[in-house]
């Protein structure tokens, strides 16, 4: 199993008391731009820990949770993410969570699909 497969297996551990339903979904950066509605959001191809949250939300649309290494910094409302296993940059985020693994941190953000 290589490095990243055993952090996407400690994130899953992570996040399952959480959330309980989590998938896996082999995202490129066609996909990410498409799900995420914005031309300036980058992705690297790679496994992204991803699921959608079907709980009622405003106007019953569901809502996107990606899972990954860095850090999230504030900029003019949105989330910069940058240094990081996979990089997603200028992510608009309503909700941030944080978790360790081992002695790294995690960042959980969760996003509102655009239309």
């Amino acid at each position: 199993m290589n490095a990243i497969a055993e952090d996407l297996g400690k994130v899953d551990e992570l996040v399952q008391e959480r959330w309980d339903r989590l998938a896996l979904y082999h995202l490129t950066d066609k996909q990410v731009k498409a799900l995420l509605g914005n031309k300036n959001v980058y992705a690297q191809d790679g496994w992204f820990p991803a699921r959608y949250e079907f709980e009622e939300h405003a106007h019953g649309r569901p809502q996107l949770l990606l899972v990954t290494r860095g850090r999230l910094t504030h900029s003019d409302g949105k989330m910069n993410y940058t240094q990081g296993t996979n990089d997603l940059l200028v992510v608009p985020a309503n909700l941030v969570h944080t978790a360790k693994v081992g002695d790294e941190e995690l960042e959980f953000w969760m996003m509102t699909r655009r239309q």
